[in-house]
């Protein structure tokens, strides 16, 4: 499994060390130019820049035509297409009106769809229908209505929920048979990661909780675990100065959520 994760800008360059790829969030790129130009490098190196369409940080995803614009300026390896929280028919309906104007995998771009739902039945028939678009990969979101079934909200429910669902989409829908990729939008918590260690499905993940947490003074402890998870989010924090002490919790995050993948 490929993994990033999210980081502030004074650590963009040190971020290849650690990143197995490079995650872009579009909304940033007119506030910091210099964050922009980092992926334009990237790019340029060689290696992989997925584009996400930010509505994990805005509430709603990016305007589209915009994003467009980004995706034809940037040429990441990877986008994804502007989805809809919790809601399959808005989803599948912003999906069918890129395709219908803008067609898919732009400038050999590989087009990620994400699958959505407010319930458990909504969550699965998208999974159907994205399947029927022939994307190049599904991405299951970290936070969905469906993974709860009537449970209160915490981390916990949101990791054991979305590991359940996605156990489901891949044996109902006989997931061998369309050779479909998936991608994780993030982690409830770091020890979600090691649920996916053997499941070949799930190729990549974006988390900025290692590096977040760090810079929040917060260390996983001898299992790489965590019980809890910040409220913050990194496009907030991407001007903060890290410290040498900083930098050792971020490191020590970093190697502790890898552990789960050995």
């Amino acid at each position: 499994m490929k993994i990033s994760h999210e980081s502030p800008l004074q650590l963009l360059e040190i971020s290849r060390m650690y990143n197995d790829f490079d995650y872009a969030l579009v909304h940033l790129f007119d506030q910091y130019p210099e964050y922009y130009k980092f992926f334009e490098r990237s790019l340029g190196m060689g290696r992989t820049v997925f584009l996400d369409n930010s509505i994990f940080e805005l509430g709603t995803a990016f305007d589209t035509d915009e994003f467009y614009k980004w995706v034809t300026k940037l040429n990441p390896t990877h986008y994804i297409v502007p989805d809809v929280f919790d809601d399959m028919d808005s989803t599948l309906r912003n999906l069918k009106d890129w395709r219908c104007k803008y067609g898919k995998n732009i400038h050999d771009g590989k087009e990620i769809v994400v699958c959505q739902g407010k319930t458990p039945s909504d969550f699965l028939t998208c999974y159907q229908k994205l399947l029927d678009f022939e994307p190049d990969m599904i991405a299951f979101p970290v936070n969905s209505q469906s993974y709860l079934k009537g449970k209160e909200y915490s981390p916990k429910n949101m990791m054991d929920g979305r590991f359940l669902m996605i156990g489901v989409c891949m044996y109902w829908h006989r997931l061998h048979e369309y050779n479909m990729k998936h991608h994780l939008l993030g982690l409830s918590l770091p020890q979600e990661v090691g649920l996916y260690k053997n499941v070949p499905e799930i190729v990549s993940v974006d988390t900025s909780n290692p590096v977040l947490h760090g810079m929040d003074g917060i260390w996983y402890d001898e299992a790489g675990c965590l019980y809890d998870k910040s409220k913050n989010k990194m496009h907030e924090w991407m001007e903060w100065v890290i410290t040498p002490e900083t930098f050792d919790a971020i490191s020590h995050n970093i190697t502790k959520f890898r552990s789960h993948l050995n």
